[in-house]
């Protein structure tokens, strides 16, 4: 009976896994498609992809 418990605690940890690698691979996609100009520093990226960079839907103007 233990080890049906331990086979299915294993089986939730192992599909939890699952669902953050997903979430975390959905999460960096949008972060490819920042194209940083010739000349443009750090911080300067940072700021005008502020919205792609931190998951949220701000924009800056």
């Amino acid at each position: 009976m233990a080890s049906e418990r331990d086979a299915g605690l294993d089986r939730v940890i192992a599909f939890s896994d699952g669902v953050v690698a997903i979430a975390i691979t959905l999460l960096i996609l949008p972060l490819t498609e920042i194209e940083p100009g010739e000349d443009a520093t750090l911080g300067n990226v940072a700021a005008d992809n502020a919205g792609a960079l931190l998951g949220s839907p701000c924009h800056s103007p």
